[in-house]
C-alpha cells in the first residue's frame, strides 16, 4: 500500500489562501499569514513560514500562539502601531533571533518568545508595563534595557540567557523568583 504523506502546513496555507476571498466579512489573508478582515490583529502565521516576517502596518494586536513553532522564522519586522504580543506568539520558533520592538508597545505575554535564540541588544520600550512570564527564557541576548514603564517582570522572563552580560533598568520593577536564573555572564546591571 503505497500512502502519500500529507503536508498539513502546505494544505493550510493553500486553504487560507482559497477560503479568505476578498469578500470574506471577517478574515483576510497576506501570503499566507491570517488577519482579521481589518488587519488589526495577526491571527495565525503557517508553520512554512521561513526567513522574515513583516506584519501588516495596521496590526496592535498578534493573538496568542500566532507563530508558534514556526521554526524557520529568522526575523519578524513589527508594526510602528503594535500594542500587544500575544502568550507564546513566537513561542518555539528555534531560528528566530531578529526583533525590534515598537514604541507603541504595551504588553509581552507569558512565553512570548520562550525559546526563540534572539541575539544582539534587547531594548523593552518604555509604553511596556509587564513582561510575562518566561516571555524570553534561553534567548541569547548580550544585553538588555527595560522601559521606564515595566513594573513588572514576571516570573522566569529572562531564565538561561546564557549570553547575557548586560541589564539596564531605568526604573527599578518588582523582580519576580528567577527572573534572571542562570544568566551566568551577568555582571553588569545599570538601575
Amino acid at each position: 500500500m503505497n500512502e502519500k504523506k500529507i503536508d498539513i502546513d502546505s494544505l493550510l496555507v493553500n486553504s487560507v489562501r482559497t477560503l479568505v476571498s476578498d469578500a470574506n466579512d471577517y478574515f483576510c489573508s497576506v501570503n499566507g499569514v491570517l488577519y482579521n478582515k481589518e488587519k488589526s490583529m495577526l491571527l495565525a502565521v503557517p508553520s512554512t513560514k521561513s526567513g522574515e516576517l513583516i506584519v501588516e502596518p495596521s496590526v496592535v494586536l498578534i493573538k496568542d500562539n500566532a507563530a508558534k513553532s514556526c521554526v524557520n522564522l529568522t526575523k519578524v519586522t513589527f508594526p510602528e502601531n503594535l500594542e500587544i504580543i500575544g502568550d507564546n506568539a513566537f513561542g518555539s520558533c528555534t531560528s528566530l533571533q531578529s526583533i525590534n520592538f515598537p514604541d507603541a508597545l504595551t504588553k509581552i505575554g507569558k512565553k512570548a518568545f520562550y525559546d526563540a535564540p534572539l541575539m544582539g541588544v534587547a531594548v523593552i520600550p518604555d509604553g511596556v508595563s509587564v513582561v510575562g512570564e518566561s516571555a524570553f527564557e534561553n534567548a541569547k541576548f548580550t544585553a538588555i534595557s527595560i522601559g521606564a514603564n515595566v513594573d513588572t517582570i514576571k516570573r522566569s522572563a529572562f531564565a538561561n540567557c546564557v549570553n547575557l552580560t548586560t541589564l539596564v533598568m531605568k526604573r527599578n520593577p518588582r523582580v519576580r523568583p528567577n527572573n534572571f536564573s542562570n544568566c551566568e555572564k551577568l555582571s553588569t546591571i545599570v538601575c
